[in-house]
């Protein structure tokens, strides 16, 4: 696992179906609980280097040993005792009682572990970090390239994980089948290229009816064995550099493979290779192009091989491309991967400061809106998604407009009084007033008209009135007011309001 760059390891530690604990718990009911399976793992793992982490398996979910008042101490009891970096809860996905209880538990115990729930449909149980999607059946040539994690809607930022178990032909459900190394590599680097987690499970006791004296015999751990030869060639550095600690890349999506980003943003990782997501690997040109790239590159080097590449970087600030000299270059049977070595880092989009709000005078710029009937007495819902608060967001390709009322009011709040003097109205060239009404209040009980106005197109429209203290602006509609008549309906792209100098 630590030759093949493994970020987390998350050994068996109570019931994979078995309602066994693999340390002795208090709660452990089965015999020779004596022996700590479980620290002797957090023990071997942790001296390599690999973050540990514990598989708690249908916690209260058809396991008749536990209860919900016995399952919330037994993990608590796991955290005080073995202090596990993440916990991956199997069938919690599916259903579960006082899930909420027991994640707050865990908060509270342990607030920076990573909760992993496996199964999605039940997303909404309880604060978890990361979605699993079981690669059952993703075996074989063509079964490894169908099962396919998706994002599923969270209001927490999350990055779903895909599951998958490398096969021996002694298994049951794969019945002569043995995994293909190569390809479940392609598999797991064009997860983490579209930015999912990569789950390769070790397991190798599952449905094997032979005897094995020795794991390293058995073909599974032959295959992570020779993943991890690959991913070392001799007298380089090693290939999981670009695949593991990195994100997705900010490069424009390629046909040729992927890009990944190390998390200094200062290096880049071209993954050329074929795959059943439509990857077509090595061009055969002799040039290989990659934009947008505005940060200067200082070295780009084959990490296959170690050589290194020539290059050239051309184009203005916000459009600059790299053209890479690929001839002579020979794919690999796996990734061809390109190391581009960066003179600064790229931004971080999600942590990079927001540029600074444009000063503006117009005191509407995103106050707030409401939709209402003519009268103003009646709110409205929005008309084919254009919401109140989009004729006033400055942008003049949003509009707000009011539904299943032909003719309607527009009111802003200025959210104090002010005194002014200039109203400017943008309507929609597909949906304007050809007649309206300008109407001001200072409190939003009284109001006064400061403009009538007549036009037979949208766009900009600007009232310069008598000064006046006002708070709430609104736009009337007279007409169009019945279906065929010329404007359709008042839509609003913008109003801007300015005060009195």
């Amino acid at each position: 696992m630590k030759a093949q760059g493994y970020g987390l390891a998350m050994p068996i530690s109570y019931n994979n179906g078995d309602l066994l604990f693999r340390w002795p718990g208090r709660f452990a009911t089965q015999k020779k609980t004596a022996d700590d399976v479980v620290r002797k793992f957090k023990t071997a793992l942790e001296a390599n280097g690999i973050p540990f982490g514990m598989y708690m398996g249908n916690l209260n979910v058809g396991d008749p040993q536990l209860t919900v008042n016995q399952s919330i101490p037994m993990v608590n009891e796991a955290l005080v005792t073995y202090h596990p970096k993440a916990l991956w809860f199997d069938w919690s996905g599916v259903d579960g009682e006082s899930l909420d209880a027991l994640y707050s538990m865990i908060r509270s115990q342990e607030p920076d572990l990573v909760i992993i729930l496996n199964g999605h449909i039940r997303g909404n149980n309880g604060d978890w970090d990361i979605v699993d999607f079981e690669g059952w059946t993703a075996w074989g040539k063509g079964g490894m390239w169908d099962v396919w994690p998706v994002a599923i809607p969270w209001p927490k930022a999350h990055t779903p994980e895909s599951w998958r178990l490398l096969v021996q032909p002694e298994f049951s459900l794969a019945k002569g089948i043995s995994s293909d190394w190569q390809e479940y590599l392609r598999v797991q680097l064009s997860l983490i290229g579209e930015g999912f987690i990569a789950n390769l499970d070790h397991t190798v006791t599952l449905d094997i009816t032979k005897k094995v004296k020795d794991f390293r015999d058995t073909h599974l751990m032959q295959c992570h064995q020779k993943m991890a030869d690959w991913a070392n060639p001799k007298g380089l550095e090693p290939l999981y550099h670009a695949y593991t600690k990195v994100y997705p890349g900010p490069l424009e999506n390629a046909f040729w493979g992927y890009n990944t980003i190390n998390l200094a943003r200062d290096t880049l990782y071209l993954h050329i290779l074929r795959n059943g997501r439509g990857k077509t690997g090595l061009p055969a040109d002799p040039s290989l192009t990659v934009w947008p790239l505005r940060e200067k590159v200082r070295r780009v080097t084959c990490m296959n091989t170690g050589k290194e590449l020539t290059f050239e970087q051309r184009g203005t600030t916000s459009d600059t491309t790299l053209t890479v000299d690929i001839r002579g270059l020979q794919a690999d049977p796996v990734d061809t991967i390109l190391k581009i070595e960066l003179a600064t880092p790229v931004p971080d989009p999600l942590r990079t400061p927001p540029p600074a709000p444009k000063k503006t005078d117009n005191l509407a710029l995103n106050k707030p809106a409401r939709l209402l009937s003519v009268d103003g007495t009646r709110a409205l819902v929005a008309s084919a998604r254009q919401f109140a608060y989009k004729g006033v967001d400055g942008n003049p390709d949003s509009s707000a407009a009011g539904a299943w009322e032909w003719a309607w009011t527009y009111e802003v709040d200025l959210e104090r009084v002010t005194l002014i003097d200039r109203v400017i109205v943008t309507f929609n060239d597909n949906g304007f007033a050809t007649e309206y009404n300008l109407l001001v209040s200072d409190d939003g009980e009284i109001w006064k008209t400061v403009a009538h106005a007549t036009t037979d197109r949208g766009g900009v429209h600007e009232h310069r009135i008598t000064p006046v203290e006002a708070q709430f602006i609104r736009v009337q509609a007279v007409t169009p007011n019945a279906e065929g008549q010329k404007g359709g309906q008042m839509s609003i792209c913008e109003l801007q309001v300015f005060a009195s100098r």
